[in-house]
């Protein structure tokens, strides 16, 4: 996958922290339900929802996280599925105007919608459909610096979808340049026992897909980039470990390649950046 194509620039800082942090402080039912829709959404739909979500002030982005995250379940999910399954709209600016509104207001309207019948979320589903394709970077940091309770159950959100494919692992250790590989390959051998296995448990059993970017990402960054998201997976408790492997590699290939992948690329080219 050529990122460069695919016009991933960096969003404003903060931004991806505060959608990550909503989702994990968020009830882990709610937090279930969202993931999967997003998960399961037309990949086009999923990613112009993801990066207007991102591309809004951090503060107005959280509320409108938390505003879906605490609304009663079947508000969100009929939100969530219009924003998904709606067609590209032309309504831009009405957007724009909800996360560019003071917090209060941003969440009063969120709340608002969630509480109103289903069919009043179209204005709002048509401008969030209609966001350029873009900014979907620093959410796998931000899950990895989460309390690892909370990263864990925002995984098994992930872990429910269907699954994907992927099982290009190897073609991609073996194709990548030498010193990549190697220091791959040791920061799995240095990790604990119980990690380790876990990580590589998810990776081999995976069905045949669509991991190449996650791998060749971590390959063909700077080495101390690769070294630091490798340690954080292999560090965490062996379930987190596994559950985040699996929930990567289990998605469906189209929003697992904008949801996950471009998130790993752009996270490893903003390090690099800085």
């Amino acid at each position: 996958m050529d990122l460069d194509s695919q016009n991933i620039t960096p969003n404003p800082a903060g931004n991806s922290m505060a959608l990550v942090q909503g989702l994990l402080n968020a009830p882990r039912g709610d937090r279930m339900a969202l993931v999967q829709d997003l998960l399961n959404a037309p990949r086009g739909n999923c990613m112009a929802l993801v990066q207007g979500l991102l591309n809004a002030p951090r503060g107005n982005c959280m509320a409108l996280v938390q505003g879906l995250l605490n609304a009663p379940r079947g508000d969100r999910m009929a939100l969530v599925q219009d924003l998904l399954n709606a067609p590209r709209g032309d309504r831009m600016a009405l957007v724009q105007d909800l996360l560019n509104a003071p917090r209060g207001n941003c969440m009063a309207l969120v709340q608002g919608l969630l509480n109103a019948p289903r069919g009043n979320c179209m204005a709002l589903v048509q401008d969030l459909l209609n966001a350029p394709r873009g900014d979907r970077m620093a959410l796998v940091q931000g899950l990895l610096n989460a309390p690892r309770g909370d990263r864990m159950a925002l995984v098994q959100g992930l872990l429910n979808a269907p699954r994907g494919n992927c099982m290009a692992l190897v073609q991609d250790l073996l194709n990548a340049p030498a010193g990549n590989c190697m220091a791959l390959v040791q920061g799995l051998l240095n990790a604990p026992r119980g990690n380790c296995m876990a990580l590589v448990q998810g990776l081999l059993n995976a069905p045949r897909g669509s991991c190449m970017t996650l791998v060749q990402g971590l390959l063909n960054a700077p080495r101390g980039n690769r070294m630091a998201l490798v340690q954080d997976l292999l560090n965490a408790p062996r379930g987190n470990c596994m559950a985040l492997v699996q929930g990567l590699l289990n998605a469906p290939r189209g929003n697992y390649m904008a949801l996950c992948m471009a998130l790993v690329q752009g996270l490893l080219n903003e390090q690099a950046g800085n």
